[in-house]
């Protein structure tokens, strides 16, 4: 009941208000830090909190529940502290926001004019990776590197801090040719020798792909790296990118020269 009003005239009454506020609670994941484990927010307003990364660490995902919404940055560049903004979004119900880090990394090989696999690989911060070995038909695999030529190289013991594109290096090998009485043999500046006898390519097909396919994997076994192969002429060769300046085997086992416009030889016998 109102006493003493007026007995005439008209009394106006207001109401007051005050707004109400939430209770939103803060979740952070490993390798991320809060100023605070949970804010209030008022209706239809919004307030702040601090997430801050460890060292390593970006922050890579955020979200409330009950249709309050946060900003701010994520993905790999998002390494420092950042004031997070949640809003309410004029709900009547309490939220939780959540933020998680990463601290993951890209390694990509970039084979620099030969074949990888994988093309990439994952590692987690200032730890080391196994690195693959890259392939190139006559070429030595030289190591990866922070450039195409030069650089810094980079080995198993590397610890990694962040995304990076490595680039594979290459050595073309000089060979020396020798008989060894029963055959002959192709030695490289590596100190790889390959060597077969007068009656290999009898044994394995004579010139057949199978033959090819033999020598070829023999080689590579031996020194290591890829050996091109293809056809001339309808017949079998060794490609002379394998060979210093044109050395390479026939069916008897003998090695064609290092002269002029030798290239390779057929696998039937003599030079091209």
């Amino acid at each position: 009941s109102i006493k003493n009003a007026a007995t005439s005239g008209t009394v106006t009454y207001y109401a007051q208000w005050s707004v109400n506020s939430y209770a939103v609670a803060i979740s952070v994941g490993t390798g991320l830090s809060r100023s605070a484990s949970s804010v209030n927010v008022n209706y239809g307003g919004t307030n702040t909190v601090t997430i801050t990364p460890s060292t390593g660490y970006y922050l890579n995902a955020k979200s409330c529940t009950n249709g309050y919404t946060v900003n701010g940055t994520t993905g790999k560049s998002a390494k420092s502290a950042q004031t997070i903004t949640i809003s309410n979004n004029s709900k009547t119900t309490t939220s939780t926001c959540s933020f998680t880090a990463s601290n993951t990394y890209t390694i990509t090989y970039n084979a620099n004019g030969g074949s990888v696999s994988p093309a990439s690989a994952n590692v987690t911060y200032n730890n080391t990776l196994s690195l693959p070995n890259a392939a190139r038909a006559g070429y030595v695999f030289n190591g990866w590197y922070s450039a195409t030529s030069g650089g810094t190289k980079y080995s198993n013991s590397t610890k990694w801090t962040g995304d990076q594109t490595i680039y594979a290096q290459w050595a073309t090998p000089t060979y020396t040719v020798r008989n060894n009485g029963s055959g002959g043999c192709l030695k490289n500046n590596y100190g790889k020798e390959f060597c077969i006898d007068t009656g290999y390519f009898t044994r394995n097909g004579n010139n057949t792909t199978a033959v090819l396919n033999k020598l070829v994997s023999d080689m590579q076994s031996t020194f290591g790296y890829a050996v091109t192969k293809s056809y001339k002429n309808n017949e079998l060769y060794v490609e002379a990118g394998f060979f210093d300046a044109g050395c390479c085997i026939n069916e008897t086992g003998a090695f064609c020269g290092n002269g002029g416009t030798t290239h390779g030889c057929y696998l039937s016998g003599g030079c091209w």
